[in-house]
């Protein structure tokens, strides 16, 4: 009989790339497995039965009567083994471990740093939260009996017998061959993948695709503040799109008919220490990379000879990079050639799901 997992988020859509396109489906063939997730609509698919918690009504509302709402639910399942992807559910995570549930903390982001960062939080506020959740990932680490990390800097701050990488690397991309003369072709010249904020490039990527004269299409989510500036900016150039977030196989047409992913976020803590998913979803895609030289990026794009690293804040040297790679299509389509071959030889999920199942049969032995 198979062991029941339940994974938990009061943050993530039920479709996170991730929660749910890599890990929940890594392991539904071995585990009778539950994802609880906001949103409306309960569904089974993919041998994964979803419970939805219903809309959040703000952050308040999410951190109370989520957390309780998700924790009766997770209780009523009586799970083997519980997960959760967010820092707001180490309470949730405390309590079923005190129950003497196993229970493994998610860590998707260096939760103090990205505490300091967030606008929403008063400045008197952010040094006493970070060094609260500073102490609670302290406790975590002790209490829960796993933890599974993203990159090795955030896995540093946890005990090392209880650590798993698990990195945000893309699906080997399908046999399909793109030649040069395919790739010239394209329609579109940019695309940016993710989370759309000032602190992630989108000025930036604005001003320079105006200066060139490129079509820029962004996917994810932009703050109501922001899209208000966005439609003004597309009023005065009508290359620019912006399409809300969608599941990660929607987006391969995207990909497959854009010429260079963007990936411009700004110097901050948090991003200096991340590996974003989309930087491995443009490789897997076949397209060259522009991104920023932040140290640990600048030597993968090097070693793997993937793209070009820029000063993010920098507008002269992204518009240089932009208008290189569309003036010698054959130097751009080699990038993208390097990094689809580094994805189908090392980094792929095929290969680094084998970690976080290694973790659940340790952790679920008979």
């Amino acid at each position: 009989m198979k062991k029941n997992v339940v994974h938990i988020t009061t943050v993530h859509n039920a479709k996170d790339s991730r929660i749910f396109f890599r890990e929940c489906m890594s392991l539904a063939n071995d585990y009778s497995l539950t994802l609880i997730a906001p949103g409306q609509g309960n569904e089974q698919t993919d041998n994964i039965q979803i419970i939805k918690l219903g809309n959040s009504h703000g952050r308040l509302h999410r951190v109370s009567w989520f957390q309780l709402k998700a924790l009766k639910l997770a209780l009523s399942l009586k799970a083997d083994l519980y997960h959760f992807h967010d820092p707001e559910l180490m309470p949730t995570g405390f309590i079923l471990k005190m129950l003497g549930y196993k229970v493994i903390y998610d860590v998707h982001e260096d939760v103090p740093q990205d505490i300091l960062l967030k606008p929403h939080i008063h400045s008197f506020l952010k040094y006493p939260l970070a060094y609260c959740a500073k102490w609670c990932e302290k406790l975590a680490g002790w209490l829960f009996d796993g933890i599974i990390t993203v990159t090795p800097t955030i896995a540093k701050r946890f005990p090392s017998k209880k650590i798993s990488l698990v990195r945000n690397y893309p699906y080997q991309p399908e046999d399909k061959l793109l030649d040069l003369e395919q790739y010239r072709n394209r329609s579109n010249d940019l695309i940016y993948i993710g989370s759309i904020t000032e602190n992630r490039g989108l000025p930036e990527m604005v001003s320079a695709a105006l200066e060139e004269q490129c079509t820029l299409t962004l996917i994810g989510n932009m703050p109501v503040d922001l899209q208000n500036a966005f439609q003004t900016w597309k009023g005065d150039y009508n290359k620019l799109q912006h399409i809300k977030w969608m599941p990660s196989p929607q987006l391969n047409s995207f990909l497959d008919n854009s010429k260079i992913g963007l990936l411009l976020l700004h110097p901050t803590p948090t991003f200096l220490t991340s590996y974003p998913l989309k930087m491995f979803e443009y490789m897997a895609a076949g397209l060259p990379i522009i991104a920023s030289d932040f140290p640990e990026w600048k030597d993968l794009i090097k070693r793997y000879n993937c793209g070009i690293s820029v000063n993010p804040l920098d507008i002269n040297a992204i518009k240089e990079a932009i208008n290189y790679l569309l003036q010698h299509p054959e130097k751009a389509y080699e990038l993208g050639q390097n990094g689809m071959n580094a994805i189908n030889n090392h980094m792929n999920w095929e290969n680094e799901s084998q970690n976080l199942l290694k973790t659940y049969q340790k952790l679920l032995l008979p």
